[in-house]
Formats: structure tokens, C-alpha cells, sequence
């Protein structure tokens, strides 16, 4: 199956936008083109890094597979979307997974550190804002650490 990437093209030109910028609004739906301090960066990218090193990488074709079967879309309809829909539609197919299976379980007697987020109504969060705390955040962390 082709791909049609006129959709691209007229952002790219529309936006005076470089290859480079075109690639991160595309590929993620969390981009932001906001200056970010390359060394905030770096310790945030570890920080995602570090955390998320023992998650298994899944790769394109099976997100396409996933959404394939959890939505009835064709390969071709799935083709169509910009790749920013498309992990926008598959972060919503995990979200309302999760929602379901961790109800399941709060159902069940069991027990989570805070309350369960509805899946449609997620907040968004900033990447930047696990990898760091205020100043006050931090001293009640250490506090009840000792």
C-alpha cells in the first residue's frame, strides 16, 4: 500500500517549517515547539530513558495491528491518518484498556495511590513535568524518604 504524503507536504509549506521540525510534530502528538534548555532536555530524556528501559519497544506494524483490530479500520483508512493521528489513536486504544483493566482490579478491593483517570478525559501532561518537581516537592520527598 503507498503512502500520501500531500498532507505533509502542505504543512511543511504552509508553516515555513524544516524537515526537522515537520518530523517531531508528525511523529509526536506531545511536540511542542517551545524553547526547551538543551541541558533540561538531556536530563529529562535520561530521566524517560532510565524509567522506561525494561518496557518492551514496540514496533509500527504491530500499532498498526492493534488498531487494526480494536477499530475494524482498514489497512488503507489507517494509512490515511498523519502519523500524529495515528499514535494519538493508538495512546487512546491503550488508555481505555488501562482504564478498564485498572477499574477492573479498584472493583476488586484493590487498592492505587491515586484516583483513576478516565480515559477520555485524561489530563495532559507535560513530559517535563515527571522528570522534575518545585523546590517544595522535592524536601517533602526526601522528608518522608527518612
Amino acid at each position: 500500500m503507498a503512502l500520501c504524503y500531500k498532507k505533509l507536504w502542505k504543512l511543511l509549506i504552509d508553516k515555513d517549517m524544516t524537515r526537522a521540525s515537520l518530523r517531531e510534530a508528525q511523529t509526536y502528538p506531545d511536540y511542542t515547539d517551545r524553547y526547551i534548555d538543551p541541558d533540561v532536555k538531556k536530563a529529562a530524556d535520561e530521566y524517560h530513558r532510565l524509567k522506561n528501559r525494561n518496557a518492551k519497544n514496540v514496533s509500527l506494524e504491530h500499532k498498526v495491528i492493534c488498531v487494526q483490530a480494536k477499530t475494524g479500520m482498514t489497512l488503507e483508512a489507517i494509512g490515511n491518518l498523519t502519523i500524529r493521528n495515528f499514535y494519538q489513536l493508538f495512546d487512546v486504544i491503550v488508555d481505555e484498556d488501562e482504564y478498564i483493566i485498572t477499574k477492573s482490579a479498584e472493583f476488586n478491593n484493590v487498592k492505587f495511590k491515586e484516583p483513576i483517570e478516565h480515559w477520555a478525559y485524561k489530563e495532559k501532561k507535560d513530559k517535563y513535568a515527571e522528570a522534575f518537581c518545585d523546590a517544595d516537592s522535592f524536601v517533602n520527598q526526601v522528608q518522608s524518604a527518612n
